[in-house]
């Protein structure tokens, strides 16, 4: 069953269509995204809860949590990245995408790029 959805998240990621899985939505990078740059969990997590950290409880790119002494808590990357590349900063839409969904180190921080004249 695993291996049904990795291949349909992989097939959605080569013809540009959005992925939800675990509430986090994960677009397929495209000619008309740049990648601004990686995203910071642990910054996250300790924005949220004081002496919490970023770990993993499983090896995909949703398997991050923020832990809190035996506590556990979900991460929005979608945020992570919204609150690291602010729009008072100049960046406009931010979203995270995994670029790989069984590889948990594969997130990065993008935003869209103007479509070229034609």
């Amino acid at each position: 069953m695993n291996k049904f959805f990795i291949s349909l998240g992989l097939a959605c990621m080569l013809v540009g269509l959005p992925i939800r899985s675990n509430r986090q939505e994960v677009r397929a990078q495209s000619s008309n995204s740049q990648r601004i740059g990686g995203v910071d969990l642990n910054r996250y997590c300790q924005q949220r809860w004081r002496g919490s950290y970023a770990d993993l409880i499983e090896r995909t790119a949703w398997g991050w949590r923020c832990f809190v002494g035996s506590n556990r808590y979900e991460i929005s990357v979608e945020n992570a990245c919204k609150e690291q590349y602010p729009s008072s900063k100049g960046y406009t839409v931010v979203f995270a995408n995994a670029v790989n969904p069984s590889d948990p180190y594969s997130w990065g921080c993008f935003r869209p790029t103007p479509p070229l004249p034609r």
